[in-house]
């Protein structure tokens, strides 16, 4: 509350004057109590909280000098469990696996040759059935083409009997010639016998004349004997011309008759279809289109060096074996084939070299068809001295590590070849050294390891080896 200062007679009017004003003009009357002694509260629970603070850390540390250190184990050299092959040099020819697809390599377009309605369409005549061969497809209605080999028929012997007929006139002809010649011969004696008597004179010139004229007529009639003759033979070898044209025409007809039912010309797969029962069909439609089950090929592509490798060594390419595999779900089939033909042109998306190959020994019941997914096995080249490890022992494809006296050694190798789970190797090893074949991530040289089975190896620990116990390496 403020304290009221009595006015004094002055000629000034009087005010009133805050504690805090008070305080400063009248030090004498300055409030005092529990505000001043405050901080000092203040700084003796500061001093008492250091004090606890610094005493737990001087405890802390007594109990920590007092305690017993821990055993340590002793350090030592960590031992790996594995598992070795023995290798031996040799020659090996592994196999190169690529795979590729089914092609058809001949496609039957069936056509009709003839005009006609169908009166028989095989019920199998459908996309995907199987045809034997010899099987009709379809049959056009004969009728027209037995008929047309009936009137050849009656044709034929209609020229057989105009034949005989022109062979008799021919042997006439024949015979009138040699009766013409004979007479021609005695008008010839009957004209000498006259010139020989006219000489003498017991003839007449007329006489002579007239056996001279005979004589005349006599050549005629062999001149035109043998015109005539000349006339036959041409007749007789135009009707054996037209009796051979009758038969060529009959044969046409049977072979048309022939034509009528359309059949498989090989085991085929039915790829598509376009006619009816009933059908008027035109010559040159397409009834079918057939797939030939004898020329399905497989078509592959091997890379450059794959390429190269089965080109080298004087090593002819064509005519080259191989195994073909597809796989149906858990089934797999496996055929032959040949390797027949190089593509005519690489194509750089693919960057490689395409080949075909024909498959040997399908049969109708197999179900393989084109676009199959299949894969394909076919002889490398030979390696000579080389070794063969599993895939599972090269490092970096650059290195291997041997097995000596229970460390490892790391040896430098050159992969030759991979085949399945193995590499081939170039590598400079003796016969029986036993390669690591276990995957070990801390694989190193030096590296302390025992056979499976066999006891641990004991020894000092080399300068830098790992320490700990027998362990196995991560898979």
């Amino acid at each position: 509350m403020d304290t009221e200062v009595p006015a004094q007679h002055s000629d000034r009017p009087s005010k009133q004057i805050s504690q805090p004003d008070a305080a400063q003009i009248y030090p004498s009357v300055a409030p005092s109590g529990p505000k001043r002694i405050r901080p000092f509260f203040l700084f003796l629970q500061a001093l008492i909280a250091i004090a606890i603070v610094f005493g737990a850390g001087v405890f802390m540390q007594r109990m920590l000098a007092d305690k017993e250190p821990p055993r340590q184990r002793p350090v030592r050299e960590q031992v790996f469990t594995v598992e070795t092959i023995s290798v031996q040099r040799g020659d090996f020819q592994p196999d190169i696996q690529v795979f590729g697809t089914i092609i058809a390599g001949n496609m039957i377009e069936v056509r009709t040759e003839l005009s006609g309605p169908l009166v028989s369409v095989n019920p199998q005549l459908r996309s995907g059935a199987v045809l034997r061969t010899g099987t009709e497809i379809a049959a056009i209605d004969p009728f027209e083409f037995q008929t047309a080999i009936a009137e050849a028929d009656v044709d034929i012997l209609d020229g057989e009997a105009k034949l005989l007929e022109a062979e008799a006139r021919l042997a006439a002809v024949k015979t009138d010639l040699v009766n013409a010649q004979a007479q021609l011969a005695l008008a010839e004696r009957d004209v000498e016998r006259a010139e020989a008597l006219v000489t003498r004179g017991s003839v007449t010139q007329q006489t002579l004349d007239q056996r001279q004229q005979a004589l005349l007529q006599s050549k005629a009639s062999v001149d035109s004997g043998r015109a005539n003759l000349k006339v036959e033979e041409a007749k007789l070898a135009q009707q054996r011309a037209a009796l051979d044209r009758l038969s060529l025409n009959r044969t046409r007809a049977e072979r048309d008759l022939t034509l009528t039912s359309l059949i498989a010309p090989t085991n085929v797969v039915v790829e598509s279809e376009s006619v009816t029962l009933g059908q008027m069909v035109t010559a040159n439609q397409v009834i079918a289109e057939l797939i030939d089950l004898a020329a399905f090929e497989v078509q592959f592509t091997l890379s450059d060096g794959q390429y190269g490798r089965l080109t080298g060594q004087d090593r002819p390419l064509l005519g080259t074996e191989m195994s073909v595999e597809w796989t149906v779900g858990t089934r797999q089939e496996t055929v032959s084939a040949t390797i027949n033909r190089i593509a005519s042109s690489i194509t750089a998306d693919r960057g490689g070299v395409t080949l075909f190959g024909k498959l040997e020994n399908l049969t109708p019941d197999m179900d393989l068809r084109p676009g199959a997914f299949v894969k394909i096995s076919l002889p490398d080249q030979i390696y000579s001295n080389a070794i063969q490890v599993p895939e599972t022992a090269l490092y970096d494809e650059q290195r291997i590590y041997l097995e000596e006296e229970g460390r490892l050694r790391s040896v430098p190798v050159s992969v030759l070849a991979f085949t399945g789970t193995n590499a081939i190797l170039q590598a400079d090893l003796e016969d029986g050294a036993k390669v690591l074949k276990t995957r070990i991530a801390e694989v190193g040289d030096g590296l302390r390891v025992r056979e499976a089975g066999a006891e641990a190896p004991s020894g000092p620990r080399p300068d830098g080896a790992r320490g700990g116990g027998e362990r196995r390496p991560r898979p």
